[in-house]
Order: structure tokens, then C-alpha cells, then sequence
């Protein structure tokens, strides 16, 4: 008789979100004074314009250290004026797999009704892991604006404060 040998399915997963006591992560929340990050849900309507949905809403708190441990906070229901009825979940992850956890959000999501909208972030490393692994990408017309914005620079380096120029018409002239 053959013995009979079982081989457990084990989904691969690429990060890990461990839960955390909520007392401990407002502990470690208080080192901080903003989140590095929020997110938010993005749905499609019936006419096919975005919106947010406001029901869920999730932070990202680096508290810094050696361990390089992020609390990400995920509230549900934040607009509700009980306490009692809003949710509010603390989990640990790993600095370097935030983009990784990310994208996989956003895979699971149909992109076509769906998306992971970042509406806040305060990191400029964490900016350029998202922007390198998909996950961050600017509208147009934020970078029209970024771009009409951006600081001149003289011939020293030194940022200039950037003024409207009058056109001939409605410059005034003095004759003095």
C-alpha cells in the first residue's frame, strides 16, 4: 500500500500585511505628523465619470526606525459622525512593499469600473517607487500645470519668482 502524500496549495504572495493592536499603532501614529500616503477608491457612474467613493479611505504612517515598518490605516465609512459606526483597521507592512501592495490592489480591481486613486503623498522616495512600478501617474493636466508652475532658474541656479508679462497693449507707459 502506496502511502498518500497531500500538497498544500500555497498562493505566493509578494508582501505581507500583518494586523496591528489599534492601540499600538496610535502609539506609533504619534511620531508623525501627516501620512506619507492616502488612498482612496475610484468607481465609474452610471454617465461613466469618475468618482471617488467615499465609504473607504486609507492612510500610510511611516514612524520611521531601523525596522522600516509602515502602519497603513484603512477606515471605512469616514464621513460618518459616530465613531462607533466607522471602521477602522491597523495593519504593519514593510516600507519597500507599499508599491508592490499597490499594484496588486489595483489588479484585482477591474480597471474599466475600478481604480486605487492616490489623492495625497508626502514621501518623494515613495513618489518614485510608485511612478517606477505603474502605480503613480499624473493626469495631463496636472503636468500642464506642474510645468506652468515650475521655478525659473537664473544663471546662478537661484529660483526667480516667475511674472506674468503685459503685452504692449496694456503696459503703462509714463511720460515723464
Amino acid at each position: 500500500m502506496e502511502p498518500s502524500t497531500f500538497t498544500p496549495r500555497i498562493v505566493e504572495t509578494r508582501y505581507e500585511q500583518l494586523p496591528l493592536l489599534p492601540g499600538l499603532a496610535k502609539l506609533l501614529k504619534e511620531r508623525v505628523s501627516e501620512p506619507e500616503l492616502k488612498v482612496v477608491i475610484g468607481e465609474k457612474d452610471e454617465n461613466g465619470d469618475w468618482c471617488i467613493d467615499e465609504s473607504l479611505e486609507a492612510y500610510l504612517w511611516y514612524p520611521g526606525g531601523s525596522s522600516q515598518t509602515c502602519i497603513s490605516e484603512v477606515i471605512c465609512d469616514p464621513e460618518s459622525t459616530d465613531n462607533y459606526d466607522m471602521d477602522v483597521s491597523y495593519y504593519q507592512i514593510d516600507y519597500h512593499a507599499v508599491p508592490l501592495l499597490l499594484k496588486g490592489y489595483s489588479e484585482l480591481m477591474q480597471p474599466q469600473e475600478r481604480a486605487v486613486l492616490i489623492t495625497q503623498i508626502n514621501n518623494c522616495q515613495l513618489q518614485e517607487w510608485l511612478t517606477e512600478n505603474g502605480v503613480f501617474c499624473r493626469s495631463e493636466r496636472i503636468i500642464e500645470e506642474i510645468r506652468q508652475n515650475e521655478a525659473i532658474r537664473n544663471k546662478h541656479g537661484n529660483a526667480v519668482e516667475r511674472t506674468a508679462q503685459l503685452p504692449d497693449s496694456d503696459a503703462v507707459r509714463s511720460d515723464d
